[in-house]
């Protein structure tokens, strides 16, 4: 499992990275069961409290969370979810 955010706004900026953590569990015999990506997280928070959407990101996280403890897999409509924007760039 890759967890991952930062600044940038689209997440095809983690692509390399993820093919990295692709090619590390590889050859290390590992499973890898997800990218969970957060592109812009800073936009989820206002003055260090979680906004509205940044509450339910987050509980979509734990979801994550729970998801890959009990079934070892993620849903790929849960780690897309997370990744959505949460307005379009010409807004921000």
């Amino acid at each position: 499992m890759q967890v991952s955010s930062d600044g940038w706004w689209e997440k095809e900026n983690f692509d390399t990275l993820i093919r990295i953590v692709l090619e590390v569990a590889g050859n290390a015999s590992a499973v890898f069961s997800g990218a969970l990506i957060r592109p812009h997280v800073h936009l989820m928070f206002d003055r260090g409290d979680p906004t509205d959407e940044g509450k339910e990101i987050l509980l979509k996280v734990e979801e994550v969370g729970s998801e890959l403890v009990r079934r070892e897999t993620i849903d790929d409509a849960l780690l897309n979810f997370i990744s959505l924007p949460l307005f379009s760039h010409e807004i921000h």
